[in-house]
């Protein structure tokens, strides 16, 4: 089963493959493929995308100075909003239903900062979250 930490289980629906390397792309897009026939298991840290991610280094987040704490704020607010904890088991489509919900908190908190920002507003349900 594919773990997921918190803040990937919102910024996932939202992801197409751009501006990441070639092997963490293909990481991403299995990972995805797997979550839609089975559940996702929630974590609290690194997860199978962090993995292969080219910014871990020492099971941290090194994309920038803060990133590794900024990343765990982000998880414990994700967690939080769609009312999931470590080691819960939940389907990719469960997930999906409760994102109306917790959507402009989650922009409000997360979005405004977040250097992906605009490879997610290109995204169909991304715009169709926001304008509701």
């Amino acid at each position: 089963m594919i773990r997921f930490r918190g803040h990937h289980l919102v910024c996932l629906h939202f992801f197409h493959g751009e501006g990441y390397p070639e092997d963490f792309v293909l990481n991403l897009k299995k990972s995805l493929a797997e979550v839609q026939r089975d559940s996702v298991e929630v974590c609290a840290g690194t997860d199978d995308i962090c993995i292969k991610c080219p910014s871990l280094k020492d099971a941290r987040c090194s994309y920038s100075e803060d990133a590794d704490t900024e990343v765990l704020e982000m998880d414990r607010l994700a967690m939080d909003l769609l009312k999931v904890r470590d080691g819960m088991k939940i389907s990719w489509e469960g997930l999906r239903q409760r994102l109306p919900g917790i959507f402009d908190q989650w922009v409000k908190s997360c979005c405004s900062q977040c250097d992906w920002k605009k490879a997610c507003e290109k995204d169909d349900g991304w715009r169709r979250l926001r304008c509701s």
